[in-house]
């Protein structure tokens, strides 16, 4: 009889389990090439049960018969929180919007980084996304999923995924089409109160420029004086939203105003010293003199789309407001399209200049000599009914006894109402 103290301990093979702290986890084990495997499937908390391990190894097997067994596979899973390392490291590089990104790769660190990086289902991904939408807005989660998208799609590139789990997650529906714009009074009250504000000499110009020329809060502060022509009637402004270069013309308000700032940096919109204002600085300023003037529900894009609004009313067409703002497509500049009714009732007008031509011979049949029985020869005009058929209906009732006494009043003989058959049965 063996000694139970010399025998070796039993190996778990094909389908096995562990309890730890949290529950029962399973697990499979299976050889490949002489080499033994053991691959996590998933905990029993997840929903995973015997039975489906026992179908991961069925298909592992298979793989392995077929020859199209991976790897990669087997090696020991990466956690998330090592490809968001990565990832920062990469965008760092190559992604102008780093300085932004890195804040919400510190969350999707805290959120999925302990989980292994074949372990990230869609599924997962959905209930981080109803969690985080109880705490932001729409908008908030949809640039968090668009960066943890790009994330995963670059570890399919790098061969640490074979799908992008997160391909599957649609963004949550926002409407955030905003066409708050500045009117004249209100324009003129927040430029006073920033004249008042001693605290920032350079908001008036920035003001100033942002509505004559509908630049973004980004273009307007990284705009240099190098970047405007010698006559300073035309700005060039190369760092864009879309990538994509654009010349901004200067009307001569523009002109005067550049005229009169002194150049005391690289930036137009710089302060004394020659250092440029930067983003924080200019929302603290503004959020400072919308308080002043009593403007409220304004923010910096607000000016944006001031300049725009104001240009449709005057009645420059959809194209050029669209060139001058930069945008790539037309249906961001549609949203100011009502604000231009003139141009559509002009279009609708055409319409009877169009039809014109096919009326003319119907005028003439009638007879323009005063032979078709009417004043002046013109055409009787036919006014159409509506057929009475169908089922009857309270409403109709109602209508049909209206015209019978409306034809009566006219000196037609009256009508008489119809009586159905059973109605003389029941007298």
């Amino acid at each position: 009889m063996a000694d139970p103290l010399r025998e070796k301990p039993r190996v778990a093979r094909g389908v096995y389990s562990r309890r730890f702290t949290h529950g029962v986890t399973w697990y499979i084990r299976y050889t490949v090439g002489g080499r033994i495997v053991r691959e996590k499937i998933g905990r029993e908390a997840d929903g995973i049960t015997r039975t489906q391990a026992a179908a991961a190894l069925k298909a592992r097997l298979g793989d392995v018969v077929r020859g199209q067994f991976r790897l990669p596979q087997a090696r020991r899973a990466l956690p998330v929180r090592q490809l968001v390392e990565r990832y920062g490291e990469y965008a760092k590089v190559n992604k102008r919007g780093y300085s932004r990104e890195r804040y919400t790769l510190g969350q999707l660190a805290r959120e999925f980084g302990l989980i292994p990086l074949g372990e990230l289902s869609a599924f997962r991904i959905e209930k981080w996304k109803a969690a985080r939408r109880r705490d932001v807005a729409a908008g908030t989660v949809n640039r968090e999923l668009t960066i943890l998208k790009a994330m995963l799609a670059a570890a399919v590139r790098w061969k640490l995924l074979d799908r992008n789990p997160a391909s599957d997650v649609r963004p949550l529906p926002v409407s955030n089409a905003r066409l708050r714009f500045l009117t004249a009074d209100e324009l003129a009250r927040l430029l006073a109160a920033a004249r008042r504000d001693v605290a920032a000499p350079w908001l008036v110009p920035a003001l100033e420029l942002a509505v004559r020329t509908g630049l973004r809060q980004g273009e307007l502060l990284r705009l240099r004086w190098t970047d405007l022509d010698a006559g300073r009637r035309l700005a060039t402004i190369l760092q864009t939203k879309n990538n994509t270069p654009r010349h901004v013309p200067l009307n001569a308000a523009a002109q005067a105003l550049l005229a009169t700032l002194p150049a005391a940096g690289a930036t137009v919109l710089a302060w004394a010293w020659g250092e440029p204002v930067s983003d924080t600085t200019l929302y603290c300023a503004f959020q400072r003199v919308c308080a002043a003037a009593g403007v409220a529900d304004c923010t910096w894009h607000t000016l944006r789309h001031t300049f725009a609004s104001h240009l449709v009313m005057a009645g420059v067409d959809l194209r050029t407001v669209q060139e001058l703002l930069g945008h790539k497509t037309l249906t961001m500049t549609m949203r100011y399209s009502h604000l231009a009714p003139s141009h559509i009732a002009a279009a609708v007008e055409k319409l009877e200049v169009a039809l014109t031509p096919a009326a003319e011979p119907l005028e003439a049949a009638a007879g323009g000599d005063g032979e078709a029985g009417t004043p002046g020869g013109a055409a009787e005009v036919t006014r159409f009914e509506h057929a009475v058929s169908g089922r009857q209906t309270p409403a109709k009732r109602e209508y049909l006894q209206r015209r019978r006494l409306k034809e009566w009043r006219r000196g037609e003989s009256n009508p008489r109402p119809k009586v159905h058959p059973r109605a003389n049965l029941r007298a």
